[in-house]
C-alpha cells in the first residue's frame, strides 16, 4: 500500500455529538477482496444505540476505544475488546456505545474473508467471533498495542496483513478456529459504517 497515497477525511458535529471517518483508494490488488476500509472515531453526549443492516460480506472491526455492545437476537449485548468479526447473515442487529468509539472497520468480501482467516465461511454464519480467535499468532497484539491509535493509521493497517503484492494472505495454522470453545455469539452481521451521518460535515485531506 502506497503510504503516499491522499487520504480523505471527513469531519461532523452536530450539537454535542461529533464524528470523524478516514478512507483511502484502496490497492488494486485488494480491491477484488475488499468492499471498504475506513478508520472512525465518534463522541456522543449520552448513549448511542444504532440498527445495523446486513449487506453481503464479513466486517472486521479493530477497536482502539472502549468495546462496543453487539446486541444478539434477544436483545442481550456482548463486547469484544479489541475487536469482532461479524459472519454473513440476512438480519440486523443492534450495536451501541457509552459515548465514544474508535476503530477501524474493514469490509470483506466472502472469498476475502476466506482468504484472509483461513477458516469456511459456515463457521463465521450468523456469528459474531472475538477477533483474537481469527487473526495469526503475530497480530493479536494490534489493538491493545495501539489504544488511541489515529483514524490515518486507516492506510497502514491493511498492509500489515496482506502480502507485498497486495493480496489477502491466508491466516496461518496457528490461527484458531473459532470453534465452540471461541468467545462468539450467535449474532447478524454488522454492515453499515461505524460512525452515523450527521446533520453537518465538512471533509478534508491528510
Amino acid at each position: 500500500m502506497d503510504p503516499h497515497r491522499r487520504a480523505r477525511v471527513t469531519r461532523s458535529v452536530a450539537g454535542d455529538s461529533r464524528w470523524e471517518v478516514a478512507t483511502r483508494e484502496l490497492p488494486a490488488g485488494l480491491q477484488a477482496h475488499v468492499r471498504g476500509l475506513l478508520g472512525y472515531s465518534e463522541a456522543t453526549a449520552l448513549p448511542c444505540l444504532r440498527r445495523e443492516f446486513p449487506l453481503p460480506q464479513v466486517v472486521v472491526i479493530i477497536e482502539f476505544g472502549p468495546p462496543i455492545r453487539v446486541h444478539d437476537g434477544d436483545g442481550k449485548p456482548s463486547r469484544y475488546a479489541g475487536g469482532f468479526v461479524a459472519g454473513l447473515n440476512d438480519c440486523w442487529t443492534e450495536t451501541g456505545h457509552d459515548g465514544a468509539q474508535a476503530g477501524i472497520q474493514l469490509n470483506l468480501t466472502p472469498i476475502g474473508a476466506r482468504l484472509l482467516f483461513g477458516v469456511a465461511l459456515s463457521e463465521l454464519a450468523g456469528r459474531v467471533v472475538h477477533l483474537d480467535d481469527l487473526l495469526p499468532r503475530a497480530h493479536r497484539a494490534w489493538p491493545s498495542a495501539s489504544p488511541r491509535c489515529p483514524t490515518g493509521m486507516t492506510v497502514s493497517t491493511w498492509s500489515k496483513v496482506s502480502s507485498p503484492r497486495g493480496s489477502p494472505r491466508p491466516a496461518s495454522r496457528s490461527a484458531r478456529s473459532p470453534g465452540p470453545a471461541a468467545r462468539s455469539r450467535p449474532a447478524p452481521a454488522r454492515s453499515t459504517s461505524a460512525a452515523s451521518p450527521a446533520s453537518s460535515a465538512t471533509a478534508a485531506s491528510t
